[in-house]
């Protein structure tokens, strides 16, 4: 009797060992399981952390490679703008000189004849030097040309600034002599401080191509020179050219970038330089644009396409 009743306590501890131990098997699979919950959770904030992190720094480096493309850019603007007012004040200079030559002759005349008449005197160097590229014009704006008929330039817009005493280049304009696209630099002819005549240079449309040409940059670039309206002066020839019609903003906002042509129509009204990011064409362009100094209500604008404009 006493085995069978111990039989029976040993088999009811070996049931109760097992339970237990079941019990602390779950209770460690469920602890190994939070634990590994646990885990995968922290792993998931490190490596979004983590995508966050690269996110931003491949914002941080392609903000750092624009700022330096526009930097760039802007560079170039300045170089080509150095280079073209260079070009355009060799061309005025040397019209300049020769109004100068021209006031020295009509002043040493002065001493010889003090009754000399101004006005006839610079008729009669119009007559003995006018040519075909180089005029000069009296003080009404008449042009005397030997053997020919004189031609009048009165209503031209060059001539008037010029008789306000300042050196100018004008707009493309229709050549009376041959109907040819050419533009006209003229410098007052001065005596005592007033101007009393003028002499103008012809540039044809070719010379003035060559001075607004990209001589530091490649061909991907190109440039507008266009007045404080808008109006295209000139531009280098390029495949890209969206000159669809005579006017750069009209063609801008065209071309889908309304808010980038009133940033730049509002610049150039306030003579300010600044930079503008298009896209025509499915071209991420950028472009620079400021004053030209020799050139009164001139503007420089350089287009470049982003991925031409590698950083230094």
């Amino acid at each position: 009797m006493l085995l069978k009743d111990d039989w029976q306590k040993t088999l009811a501890d070996n049931q109760n060992s097992k339970y237990i131990q079941k019990n602390t098997t779950k209770d460690n699979d469920m602890k190994n399981q939070k634990k590994f919950n646990t885990s995968l959770i922290f792993l998931g904030v490190v490596i979004s952390i983590l995508v966050v992190f690269i996110i931003q720094l491949m914002r941080h480096v392609q903000s750092l490679l624009e700022l330096d493309t526009k930097i760039n850019l802007t560079e170039i603007v300045s170089q080509n703008k150095e280079s073209i007012t260079n070009r355009l004040t060799l061309n005025i200079q040397s019209v300049e000189v020769l109004a100068s030559q021209l006031s020295d002759e009509i002043k040493y005349k002065q001493l010889l004849d003090k009754n000399l008449d101004i006005q006839e005197a610079i008729n009669e160097f119009g007559i003995k030097t006018n040519s075909n590229n180089v005029f000069i014009a009296n003080a009404a704006g008449t042009v005397f040309r030997k053997n020919r008929q004189p031609i009048y330039i009165t209503g031209r817009k060059y001539f008037r600034t010029s008789m306000t005493g300042r050196s100018n280049i004008s707009d493309q304009i229709i050549s009376r002599l041959d109907g040819e696209d050419i533009f006209i630099i003229s410098a007052p002819i001065m005596i005592k401080n007033n101007p009393v005549g003028s002499v103008q240079k012809i540039l044809t449309k070719s010379e003035m191509y060559q001075m607004a040409s990209l001589p530091l940059f490649s061909s991907n670039g190109y440039i507008y020179i266009v007045d404080e309206k808008g109006y295209v002066v000139i531009h280098t020839s390029h495949n890209n050219c969206q000159k669809k019609s005579d006017n750069y903003f009209r063609d801008l906002h065209a071309s889908g970038n309304p808010e980038q042509t009133e940033k730049i129509r509002s610049d150039i009204t306030a003579k300010k330089s600044g930079l503008i990011e298009t896209t025509v064409s499915g071209v991420k362009i950028f472009s620079s644009y400021t004053p030209i100094d020799k050139a009164r209500g001139w503007y420089l604008v350089v287009s470049v396409p982003v991925l031409t404009v590698s950083p230094n």
